[in-house]
């Protein structure tokens, strides 16, 4: 890369950060024209067209940066989140496995390929990632979430239970993890509770209605509801 170019990716990585789409790749795409192998350029372009949207490009250019960087497992891992998006789901976990050939310490990289290989039905192997994540995270609680619900997909309510707990003492307003103990609580037949989760996924998440309503549905379990409690949250 020529250090000429550098001011010009500065000022085109700081028009990507403040969420100005269109105009970072102009300009990703200008700087390129004139330093075609610039590999950081290629990888954000890449990332751009993602955040837009455009994977089938975003994988073309991600692609094209690793023939510069192929030991880069931030690069890697990027492309396998485009392949992923764009549905080749197969492809994205043979990726994020290249990625933690190279970086086997990065837990990001283990939650990643966890969601992969649990989209594909891998369902042993993405716990294992999980909790390989979690040794090398330990306060990691959307990693504590999709174990939970690895979990409860393997039938382990009570396992599931303690997973969505450890993450709520670590994250107390994350809405979905309240949402995901409600429901497995229910599945225990536990229902009273299982109420305080769907009201707390409902007061901390109000821009989703499904949780107020699995909130209110969870009250039919219960012919004593507290109709202060159900006014109460509706106010919120």
């Amino acid at each position: 890369m020529s250090t000429t170019s550098q001011p010009e990716f500065d000022r085109a990585f700081a028009v990507h950060q403040s969420g100005d789409l269109p105009t970072a790749i102009q300009m990703y795409r200008r700087m390129l024209e004139d330093f075609p192998s610039y590999a950081d350029a290629l990888h954000l372009l890449g990332v751009a067209l993602h955040q837009q949207g455009d994977h089938v490009a975003a994988v073309e250019h991600i692609r094209r940066a690793l023939v510069f960087c192929p030991d880069n497992a931030t690069v890697v891992c990027n492309l396998a989140t485009a392949l992923q998006a764009q549905g080749q789901t197969a492809a994205a976990c043979a990726e994020f496995e290249r990625g933690l050939a190279i970086a086997p310490a990065s837990a990001e990289l283990h939650f990643n390929h966890g969601n992969c290989l649990k989209r594909v039905g891998r369902l042993a192997e993405a716990i294992t990632a999980y909790e390989r994540a979690l040794q090398l995270r330990p306060v990691y609680p959307q990693t504590l979430n999709n174990l939970g619900n690895a979990l409860v997909e393997q039938g382990r309510l009570e396992d599931a239970v303690r997973c969505f707990r450890k993450a709520l003492e670590q994250q107390p307003t994350f809405a979905d993890a309240h949402h995901n103990l409600a429901n497995t609580l229910v599945r225990q037949e536990r229902h009273r509770e299982a109420q305080p989760h769907f009201a707390a996924a409902a007061v901390h998440a109000p821009q989703r209605p499904e949780f107020l309503q699995s909130y209110f549905l969870s009250l039919s379990y219960d012919a004593d509801g507290d109709a202060d409690q159900r006014l109460e949250l509706h106010r919120l």
